[in-house]
């Protein structure tokens, strides 16, 4: 799963310099990879690596892992301000908090878990302005919406919203007046309304069966949605005023099977579907035209590079995709080309069952070097 910004300061920054950077349109900024992040499942663990911001090329930090506060840990998020990261673990019951250091090593936050109500604890997102966080699960249907300090990290229970049946992924417009609820147990998104913090139900979108990617373009007119049940992408125009969703006629395009996540670069170019069936394992490819329909790109699909890759990101600059595949434990890193065809730049090892990817990012001004 991907946050909306997978993007953060550095922490070592006073608060009126990170203004400047989040206010300052006028200012030339630059922004560099630094640091990745995968939830192994397996082992409960989350795995550091260092990014090379000239390749995206992941390499171990040391020590290699932390653990991760509970099993059957799932996504990772990171502020969108702030140096800190979360993970979801669907066995504990809990959220776990870590704080991100300057070297890219993490370390627990004191308390370092957030009990949730509900059971099963999977999709996880923060709202852009940095000040909520929102969290949908597997078994209990709901959204619990929490209170983020953004100078401490900590998490603390706000409100809860019901209706959001076997949640895969919660996606905000950035706007931030919007949430988008993709619901596999309904087989829909729930759109809600935003209003400091909380969320209305105001409506929602049917997809193919078993939903469980989602995303929206970066120029934010589109937003496409995976079916696992149908191997399809169901495609959508957004209306920013309203929030309300419009599906595109036609309304769907053909993926190879149990299509998973669904990524789109930052020039709104290119999508890419993972597909986990030990059938496909592959990733497809797709150009958007200005209509928001995809069409497949030629080849259309590249090798994972392993079983269950179950999930993918992008990195917040648009240049590199990344696949967890949970046999045999390994990240497969691409770079996107020219013409948008993905390149491997080869296979990262993991611990076991590696799922949610994160990636944090520094935004320095001109002047500034890495």
């Amino acid at each position: 799963m991907h946050p909306v910004f997978d993007f953060g300061s550095t922490g070592e920054e006073d608060q009126d310099f990170s203004s400047l950077l989040l206010l300052g349109a006028a200012l030339s900024s630059t922004t560099v990879l630094k640091y990745g992040y995968v939830a192994n499942q397996g082992d409960a663990s989350i795995g550091m690596y260092s990014v090379d911001d000239s390749t995206g090329v992941w390499t171990a930090l040391s020590p290699a892992t932390i653990a991760s506060g509970g099993g059957n840990t799932g996504y990772l998020v990171i502020h969108p301000t702030s140096p800190f990261l979360y993970a979801t673990n669907q066995s504990g019951d809990n959220i776990s908090m870590f704080r991100i250091g300057s070297d890219g090593q993490l370390s627990q936050l004191s308390p370092f878990n957030v009990a949730t109500s509900g059971t099963g604890p999977i999709a996880i997102a923060i709202h852009p302005s940095g000040l909520f966080g929102y969290v949908g699960f597997n078994v209990t249907a709901q959204i619990e919406i929490y209170n983020i300090d953004p100078s401490t990290g900590q998490w603390t229970f706000f409100n809860s919203i019901a209706g959001c049946s076997a949640a895969r992924e919660l996606e905000f417009h950035p706007n931030g007046n919007f949430l988008y609820a993709l619901c596999s147990g309904g087989s829909e998104i729930r759109i809600h309304s935003i209003a400091s913090g909380d969320l209305t139900y105001i409506g929602s979108a049917g997809t193919g069966s078993q939903p469980n990617g989602l995303t929206l373009t970066g120029d934010l007119q589109y937003l496409y949605a995976t079916s696992q049940g149908s191997n399809q992408v169901r495609m959508f125009s957004v209306n920013s005023t309203s929030g309300g969703l419009t599906v595109l006629s036609p309304a769907n395009i053909g993926t190879d099977t149990r299509p998973a996540e669904i990524v789109v670069d930052a020039q709104s170019r290119y999508a890419y579907v993972n597909c986990w069936q030990s059938a496909a394992l592959t990733v497809r490819m797709y150009d958007i035209a200005a209509d928001g329909q995809l069409s497949d790109k030629s080849p259309n699909s590249v090798p994972t590079g392993g079983d269950g890759p179950i999930n993918m990101d992008i990195d917040p600059t648009g240049r590199y995709v990344y696949v967890s595949n949970s046999v045999p434990n390994n990240i497969n890193m691409y770079s996107i080309g020219s013409t948008g065809i993905l390149t491997s730049n080869g296979l990262l090892p993991t611990g076991s069952g590696p799922r949610g990817i994160a990636i944090y990012a520094e935004s320095l001004i001109s002047g500034d070097s890495p």
